[in-house]
């Protein structure tokens, strides 16, 4: 598996025998803040996606925030939200993560929901958080991953990992494009079957959320980080803080917008460590050859001097805004090809 030649994804149907479940553990998660939380400044949400890439004369820029929201239902490490196992066990997904993968050990360990109320298309197709043995999301930025995935310099420390994307939306717009064969391929259109699923190798198969909704939707802007969506008796308040005149939060939360619950596109992610032996996951849980901090930053420093990259070395891998940026620039890999 490459980013040219991901594993072709599996389709599953029927992946709740009653559907609305799902809203229960939505109300269950409740409120969901915006998916952009997981950065920090542009930097480093152009090493998610290229929809950060727009304006790199103004790198200090404020992010421009979508209505696009998330909540993790199960973390290792943290409590789950009630109801999650009917996820997190899904025997469909356990067995379809074996078969992509050939994997004697599947371990599910991440479900989170992303609510996409209407919204033009933003994301230019992405991968997925990647997980490596001693570089996790628990121990490391997203955006770092992302980097050292897309390096292509650490694949002998990465877990392979199946991803499991379900729907529930029944509305205008809101299909999955993916690139099955690689980003410089035509990728494909899978329309938005609610109750459905994809199991794929998304930490290497490109991917991206068409728009939601008809050609009358009305997208909020101005939106800050302290953006909510919040489940309501009618369906959702998307809700966000006053700030004052020097972009402080006032502490004054105001409705933005509300939404009915057929309006919002709901997707549910399922992620399962998979290993191909028993052994592979035990010296996975034993920490064996795990990527250190120092590991990780000599092994791009050395492959930015071999690119002839000028530049200062940071003492560590998070305190130079200026690094960030020249991982970002030098590792940077997207969707070539829009359509067929």
């Amino acid at each position: 598996m490459t980013f040219a030649h991901p594993l072709p994804p599996i389709a599953i149907e029927h992946v709740l025998s009653d559907p609305g479940e799902v809203h229960t553990l939505i109300a269950n998660g409740s409120p969901y803040y915006s998916v952009q939380r997981y950065v920090e400044s542009l930097d480093q949400l152009r090493a998610l996606s290229e929809a950060g890439q727009d304006d790199r004369r103004a790198p200090h820029k404020p992010m421009l925030v979508a209505p696009w929201f998330r909540g993790d239902w199960c973390v290792p490490g943290r409590p789950h939200v009630p109801g999650v196992a009917r996820f997190l066990e899904h025997p469909a997904f356990h067995s379809a993560a074996q078969q992509l993968f050939g994997a004697a050990v599947v371990r599910p360990e991440h479900v989170y929901v992303n609510l996409n109320p209407p919204l033009p298309k933003v994301d230019p197709g992405h991968v997925d958080v990647p997980c490596f043995r001693g570089a996790t999301r628990a121990r490391l930025p997203v955006w770092l991953l992302q980097v050292m995935h897309k390096s292509e310099l650490f694949g002998a420390w990465y877990v392979p990992t199946a991803t499991a994307v379900s729907w529930f939306y029944a509305g205008q717009g809101g299909g999955f494009t993916y690139w099955p064969d690689g980003p410089d391929a035509p990728p494909r259109s899978r329309p938005c079957m609610s109750n459905t699923a994809l199991m794929g190798d998304n930490d290497h198969m490109f991917h991206a959320v068409e728009a939601v909704g008809g050609s009358d939707r009305e997208v909020p802007m101005g939106l800050t980080l302290d953006a909510t969506l919040r489940v309501t008796d009618e369906g959702y308040a998307l809700e966000d803080r006053v700030r004052d005149a020097a972009g402080m939060p006032t502490g004054e939360v105001v409705t933005r917008k509300s939404y009915t619950r057929d309006e919002v596109r709901i997707s549910v992610s399922w992620k399962a460590l998979c290993f191909a032996t028993e052994q592979e996951a035990a010296r996975y849980d034993a920490g064996e050859d795990a990527l250190t901090d120092v590991r990780i930053l000599q092994t791009f420093v050395d492959d930015l001097r071999a690119r002839g990259a000028s530049f200062e070395e940071p003492t560590d891998l998070h305190s130079s805004p200026e690094f960030t940026a020249l991982l970002t620039r030098t590792y940077r890999r997207a969707p070539r090809v829009f359509s067929a």
